[in-house]
């Protein structure tokens, strides 16, 4: 399902095209949520779609009985529904206003993932020309191996004989059978499987090799992104042990911080989305404009119960000005909260219709270059570049690879 909202039907319009990708570890979450609401982005300008996609094991599956049926398999059914919608995007959004050839996709969490396996993967080359992607993790995308054993440990939560169930026998259970699993080691949320014609490689490795397409993008998070990650599976305290344990000097990269639970926060931020927005941004400014951003900004009523910063995803309702209309925020949003949703997601709708996120009278928004380091910081008081923003502590991180790959347990 789709939803589209736009200024006009006039076919001739050639209105830029947004195609929201809602968030959710691949689990939760619907493209319908007022949050997303396009109505914002349409009185700017825009045709903005939002879509729903399968998710939990009818999203992401790979079970042997599946395999049977496709030489290679299909896992990440998913991400292949996204697929599906910009395709149908190309075919009819011309219809609506839109322009076919000025799509910029755009998601957050699960749905920024989602933006960056678009660009990895060859099925979707064509189907858009820009991308947004808002706190993405490092997370890794499971392998195969891994995903087959989830597969079999879903088949047996639904009462099947595990890896042994057929086709048939999966196909007789209904659907909110599957969406009751509450069991977490029966979920590869919140990431992709590696190994099908959608991924036939992982997001990293494509990113690795200059693999991936060469769009023009946007990446970045928010300061308290940390805020999520305990429902990613990943205990903070032992997360923490294991960057103690191979030598990092928390208090060095993070003077003045003496708050041990700001300390973990501030790591956690850093190592799973910080560093990751980094160390894509690096790789893929060789091959397109590439620009880096951090969100600051919390609607002043909510900053008393915020004290680390911007909770992993209360960027979005001002990324698409969404806060006067979201249930969560409509309530509390004030004249300046309004007046920054505006010129935040201005930038957005400017790259959105021009390739390129500056505008009117706010800062110039320089890309991002290994000899250029550039961030635009959404802060509590201006929107500001900065250069060389956190670069020295990133250096660090992202230099100590191995480490890294130690705490996710990646071989």
């Amino acid at each position: 399902y789709l939803n589209v909202w736009t200024p006009t039907l006039k076919t001739s319009a050639k209105l830029p095209v947004i195609v929201w990708i809602h968030g959710g570890a691949y689990i939760f979450g619907s493209g319908s949520l007022n949050l997303y609401d396009g109505t914002p982005m349409a009185k700017k300008g825009a045709v903005f779609v939002s879509l729903n996609y399968r998710l939990g094991s009818l999203g992401f599956f790979a079970h042997p009985a599946l395999e049977k049926t496709q030489a290679g398999g299909a896992y990440n059914f998913g991400l292949l529904d996204q697929v599906a919608a910009l395709k149908w995007v190309a075919k009819n959004v011309e219809q609506f206003g839109g322009d076919p050839d000025d799509v910029t996709i755009m998601g957050q969490s699960a749905g920024a993932k989602s933006v960056l396996a678009h660009f990895a993967t060859p099925l979707s080359r064509g189907l858009f020309s820009k991308g947004i992607a808002l706190s993405v993790y490092i997370l890794p995308d499971a392998k195969l191996e891994t995903a087959r054993e989830v597969a079999a440990k879903v088949a047996k939560t639904v009462g099947l004989d595990g890896e042994r169930a057929t086709l048939a026998d999966l196909r007789k259970v209904a659907a909110d059978r599957f969406g009751e699993i509450v069991d977490k080691d029966a979920s590869l949320g919140p990431v992709p499987i590696v190994g099908d014609a959608m991924m036939p490689r992982s997001i990293a490795d494509t990113f690795a090799d200059g693999g991936e397409a060469r769009l023009p993008l946007i990446i970045g998070n928010t300061s308290d992104d940390a805020s999520v990650v305990a429902a990613f599976g990943v205990d903070p305290e032992a997360l923490l042990k294991k960057i103690g344990a191979a030598g990092f000097a928390l208090k060095l990269l993070y003077p003045g911080v003496t708050d041990p639970e700001a300390l973990a926060r501030q790591a956690l931020r850093d190592v799973v989305f910080t560093m990751n927005s980094r160390w894509v941004a690096d790789r893929h400014r060789k091959r397109a404009p590439t620009w880096r951003f951090y969100f600051d900004y919390s609607a002043e009523k909510d900053r008393p119960g915020l004290p680390f910063g911007v909770p992993h995803g209360n960027d979005v309702p001002f990324m698409l000005d969404t806060g006067h209309l979201y249930e969560g925020t409509k309530n509390i949003f004030t004249k300046r909260d309004r007046a920054y949703a505006r010129a935040t997601s201005g930038f957005m709708y400017e790259f959105a219709r021009t390739g390129s996120p500056s505008f009117d009278d706010e800062p110039d928004w320089e890309d991002h270059r290994v000899l250029r380091d550039r961030t635009l910081v959404f802060g509590s008081d201006k929107i500001e570049l900065k250069r060389n923003f956190m670069r020295v502590r990133l250096d660090v991180l992202i230099g100590v690879t191995k480490i890294v790959d130690t705490i996710f347990n990646r071989k």
